[in-house]
Parts: C-alpha cells; sequence; structure tokens
C-alpha cells in the first residue's frame, strides 16, 4: 500500500472511530438528561434533618398537652351542657357554641336501649341513638332515621350537630359499630361487651369496677379533645413547612408521620400514668397516623418505580448504542482497527 494510501485509510479509520463515540456520546448525554438516578434514590431514604426532628417532638408535646389537659376537658363538657340547656355558668364562646350544636329534644337522646329497655344510664350513648352504624334491632335507633322522623330533611343536619356535641361532653362518643357488640346477658338485660372491658380493666387496675366511665371516656370514644390535639399537631407542622419552604411530600409525610406517632404514643402512656397501667387511646390521631404512614409508603413505592423505569430505559439505550457500535466494528477488518489503534496509543 502506498504512502499515500495508508494515510488515507488511516483518516478514514479514525473518522469512523470519532462518528462512533460521538454517538456514544450524544447518547449517553441524552439518556442522562432524563435520568436522575443519585437524586431518585436519595429521595427514597429519609430526608428529615434536625429541625424536623424538632418539630415532630414539639407537635407531640402540643398535642399531648392538649388532649390531656382536665381544664380544657372541663370547658369542652360545658359547651356540651350548654348545647343541652343545661344551667351553668358559661362563657360567651360556650353560649356560642351551645346554641351552634343545640340539640335538646332530639329524639336520639331517649334513655333506652335498642331493646326497648330501661338502659344503664351512665352507657345511655352506647345503647341507643348514638351509633351512625346501628341495623337490624328490634327498635331502629339509626341516629340518621330518627332524626329524618323528627325533623324530616333538616334531621341529617341535626344529627351531625347532635354528635359533634356529644364528642365535647365528658363521656364523648361512642366509637361508630359500637353497637355490634350488643348481647343479652345473664340477667336477661341487653349489654354490651364493651361494658363487660372496661368493668375488667377497672378492677385489674383498680381492684373494684368502680373506675369503669372513666376508663370508657378515655378509651373506647371519640372526645372533640382529642381532635384539637391531633388538630395542633397538624397546624404545627403546616406551619413549619411554610415556614421552611418544604414541598416534598415524601418530606411531609415522614414529619407528619413521626409527629403523629409519638403524639399518638405519648398520649397512650400518659393515660397508662395516670390509669394504673391502661391508656389513653386517641382514634382520630391514630387515624391520621395510619394515613401518613400510607401516604409514606406509597410516594416512596411511586420513586423507587421511577427510578427503576428510568434506569431500566437507561440501560436499553445503552444496549443500542453498543450495537450500533458492533455494527459499525464490523464494517471495519479487524487487523486494521488492531493496527490502527495500537498506532494511536503508541503516538
Amino acid at each position: 500500500m502506498s504512502e499515500a494510501n495508508e494515510s488515507s485509510a488511516e483518516d478514514a479509520y479514525k473518522n469512523s472511530i470519532v462518528l462512533v463515540e460521538d454517538a456514544i456520546a450524544r447518547e449517553e448525554r441524552s439518556a442522562l438528561a432524563t435520568v436522575d438516578i443519585e437524586n431518585g434514590f436519595s429521595r427514597i431514604e429519609s430526608d428529615m434533618d434536625g429541625w424536623d426532628l424538632l418539630v415532630g417532638m414539639v407537635s407531640s408535646f402540643a398535642s399531648v398537652s392538649i388532649s390531656t389537659s382536665e381544664d380544657l376537658g372541663s370547658w369542652l363538657a360545658e359547651v356540651h351542657d350548654a348545647a343541652s340547656e343545661q344551667s351553668g355558668n358559661y362563657d360567651f364562646l360556650q353560649v356560642v357554641l351551645g346554641r351552634l350544636l343545640h340539640h335538646k329534644g332530639d329524639y336520639m337522646d331517649v334513655f333506652s336501649t335498642r331493646d326497648g329497655d330501661d338502659p344503664w344510664r351512665v352507657f345511655h350513648r352506647l345503647f341507643y341513638g348514638h351509633d351512625p352504624l346501628s341495623f337490624g334491632a328490634e327498635v331502629n335507633d339509626n341516629p340518621f332515621y330518627l332524626m329524618f322522623d323528627q325533623r324530616g330533611l333538616y334531621g341529617i343536619v341535626q344529627v351531625v350537630r347532635h354528635l359533634i356535641a356529644d364528642t365535647c361532653s365528658k363521656q364523648g362518643l361512642p366509637l361508630p359499630g359500637s353497637s355490634r357488640f350488643d348481647y343479652t346477658n345473664d340477667k336477661g338485660r341487653p349489654w354490651n361487651y364493651m361494658i363487660d372491658l372496661v368493668q375488667e380493666l377497672s378492677k385489674e387496675g383498680y381492684g373494684n369496677k368502680l373506675s369503669a366511665e372513666s376508663i370508657y371516656e378515655h378509651l373506647l370514644t371519640i372526645r372533640a379533645q382529642d381532635i384539637a390535639g391531633g388538630m395542633a399537631a397538624t397546624a404545627i407542622t403546616s406551619a413549619y413547612f411554610q415556614l421552611r419552604g418544604i414541598t416534598d411530600e415524601i418530606r411531609i409525610a415522614q414529619v407528619r408521620a413521626l409527629a403523629y406517632t409519638m403524639s399518638f404514643f405519648s398520649q397512650a402512656i400518659a393515660g397508662a400514668i395516670r390509669q394504673n397501667g391502661i391508656p389513653y387511646i386517641n382514634y382520630p390521631l391514630g387515624l391520621a397516623m395510619a394515613k401518613e404512614s400510607v401516604a409514606l409508603l406509597v410516594a416512596s413505592n411511586r420513586d423507587t418505580n421511577r427510578v427503576v423505569k428510568e434506569a431500566d430505559r437507561l440501560i436499553e439505550r445503552a444496549d443500542k448504542v453498543m450495537a450500533d457500535y458492533e455494527r459499525i466494528s464490523a464494517l471495519i477488518p479487524h487487523d486494521d482497527i488492531d493496527w490502527l489503534l495500537g498506532g494511536m496509543d503508541g503516538e
């Protein structure tokens, strides 16, 4: 081969290799422009910092303080009394809330059992008219049925007012579905397994059944005071996110899940200290805790799936580039490629 032809062949080989390298570089840049593997995987881990942990603890402290405050509990009980038109020395806000939640004379407040018997008055809400999930008893005590029968369509609104007012009472509102635990006891009276439970806990904790009602109040009811405690945790974390400009849904779910979890278990511990080992259960907080835990799981899985899909796409592009490289390489004699590359290494 003449020196001119050899130089021309060498230039052609170099140009071919440069074209392949350029193609590879362009594919890599195009793929990496749409894939952020490092950032994607970092979002799967916790993004929380020290301030997040501190806000979680502050939210928990505020929530538990509100939910377990005896003064607030007494104030809310007077709101319920005002709504029931009971006599008392109420402040301005209690009077306003009492009128807003007024429910004296509602059919759902009849002192009866679902079987038409005389109830144990301490647990009258448990026995009649306060369970939206009550169906099929000898006496239809579903609150929506009772109030529709009394007031028509407006009775539906009245049910909501009445139930909210009862969350303010000392005993609170029975858990939805509590009527499902009805039975007839050995004396032939309508009864409920929830009463048996709190009486047994009272006997274990105090040696008698006298504390059954107070245990029931914090263990098997929904209370406005508990709702207020949960709202305090939500308000504090929301203000914190606004202040720091936090918008990442995973981080928000992490902080709120921490705040609600700490609040829920701290309140349970506070109850156990006050009630000889029997915890307070804050059901609104428990639901909020579960909701944020599910939101965190869903958001994390979504990001994980996104990263996996992007990684698969990057691998597919890399395979395509390698196939193109091999196809172009096949057009060039291997001996000449080895000679060319060897000559380039020696330059």
